[in-house]
Parts: structure tokens; sequence; C-alpha cells
């Protein structure tokens, strides 16, 4: 089989290429998430064993991370859909975001997809410079006579 890595693609598309094929995850501990997620969220007792269960991260980058093999979808044939998220306050991390999905074929199937850490957006070592738009007034030399 020819290597997907050695080909004229774009070094974006390789990093893509290599998400996909499976990228090595790093440890992940949910402990700090669970233990508030225990109060906060009493009525989804089924959400919380799903978040314990997560051991894994693939970051994305300083504020997100994916808790779940995303390249599993190809691997398996199991195919997810965004299903919203769930707010926690955790003294550890501050304001996250975690993210749920659904099995397509089974939508009472839950998932915990990523993560996301709120009072990291717009933090200095995400993002390297601020965002300045810049608008430019742009006069036409011709006008039509309507």
């Amino acid at each position: 089989m020819k290597n997907p890595f050695k080909s004229s693609k774009s070094a974006e598309e390789r990093d893509l290429l290599r998400w996909y094929l499976g990228t090595a995850p790093r440890p992940f501990d949910p402990m700090p998430f669970v233990n508030v997620a225990m109060e906060d969220w009493a009525d989804r007792p089924d959400l919380i064993a799903l978040l314990a269960q997560c051991k894994r991260q693939w970051p994305s980058n300083g504020m997100f991370s994916y808790l779940h093999d995303r390249s599993e979808e190809n691997r398996k044939g199991v195919q997810w859909c965004r299903a919203g998220g769930r707010w926690l306050q955790c003294p550890v991390y501050g304001e996250v975001l975690i993210d749920l999905h659904t099995r397509i074929d089974d939508p009472h199937h839950w998932g915990i997809a990523a993560i996301e850490f709120m009072d990291k957006m717009g933090a200095a070592d995400v993002m390297p410079a601020p965002y300045e738009p810049r608008m430019r007034v742009v006069h036409s030399k011709h006008r039509s006579n309507t």
C-alpha cells in the first residue's frame, strides 16, 4: 500500500490525515470533573459514569481536547452526531463545557465527545496576537443612474 504521508500533500493535509489514521492519545484525569459533576449532574448519573471512563485525550489546542478517538468512527463504522453539552465549574480548570454526542443509529447511546476549557479562550498563550479587524472604504468609480 502506498504511504499516505509521502506525497505532495501540504503539511496541513498530512496533519489531518495523521489524525484520521489515529494519533497517539495523551493521558487524561477525569476525576476533577467527575467530582464536580457528581453534584452538578445528579440528574444524569449515566453521563457521570461516561465522564469517569475518559482516561485519554487527543488535544486539538490549549482550549479544546477530544475525549474519544475520532478515527474510530472510520475504523468501526460508528457514526456520532453532536448532542449539545453540559457546563461544569471545576476548581482546578475553571469553567468547562463537556461536549456530548449520540450515535446516529441509536440516539439513546450517549458519549462524551470533548472538553472545552472556556477560561482559556482568548488567553495570551493560545492567541498569539489580538484580532483587530480593519475596515477599508472602497469607492466605485462608476455610478449607475437608477
